[in-house]
């Protein structure tokens, strides 16, 4: 909490022991300028606090220009053209196109555990692990991703989450099968659905307060 209340040059976002600082300018030097500035604020805090910055886990990422290196302790620290942080990987372009392929790769892997783990289960035991293991990785940080996506990028999502699909009921890998109106029997939403959903729901959450007063 007060490594935010202290964050006087950056706006700071931290959620336990993760935190991000995000700075801005008219210049790259600017930018530069305010980079060193904030890694000398934050080196100051770890030490004011009694704790020690890890260097190892300290990246940069520049957007629209590439940040000059810096150095801690000795140590020089890179910029990247992407990083993860708190489960989303952000791209220096802003593209989902990494964080896709990781998602994509995990909902894979889920649909492989449903069809070789959970083969002597129900097809509404086999649903509430896809709900947990598919549909919960597509729902978190949902908001930061899913409306922005672009429809390749989401036909994408669709095609690894219908091959969980598949495993549920037991289905082979490959083959025609009407995907859209099993979902639809197994009451499981699409992807475009769950986009809609998550999108309504962090409206009402900003707005719902302004439409009551109304």
């Amino acid at each position: 909490m007060s490594q935010a209340i202290f964050a006087t040059i950056s706006a700071f976002s931290g959620y336990a022991d993760d935190g991000s600082d995000v700075i801005y300018g008219d210049s790259i030097r600017e930018c530069n300028e305010k980079l060193r500035a904030v890694v000398d604020q934050r080196r100051a805090w770890y030490r004011d606090m009694g704790l020690v910055l890890n260097d190892k886990k300290t990246e940069i990422l520049g957007i629209n220009f590439i940040p000059d290196p810096i150095t801690i302790e000795d140590i020089v620290i890179l910029p990247k053209s992407e990083i993860t942080f708190l489960g989303v990987t952000i791209q220096s372009d802003l593209k989902w196109s990494s964080h896709i392929q990781s998602l994509r790769g995990k909902i894979y892997a889920a649909a492989n555990r449903i069809r070789t783990e959970a083969r002597h289960l129900s097809i509404t035991d086999r649903r509430i692990l896809y709900f947990g293991w598919v549909q919960g990785y597509i729902i978190s940080n949902g908001l930061a991703y899913l409306p922005t996506l672009n429809k390749t990028e989401q036909l994408s999502l669709q095609t690894a989450a219908n091959a969980a699909v598949r495993a549920v009921v037991g289905l082979p890998r490959y083959g025609q099968a009407e995907i859209s109106s099993l979902r639809k029997k197994l009451n499981i939403p699409s992807v475009s659905t769950i986009t809609e959903r998550v999108t309504a729901i962090a409206a009402w959450k900003k707005f719902h307060h302004s439409l009551l007063r109304m």
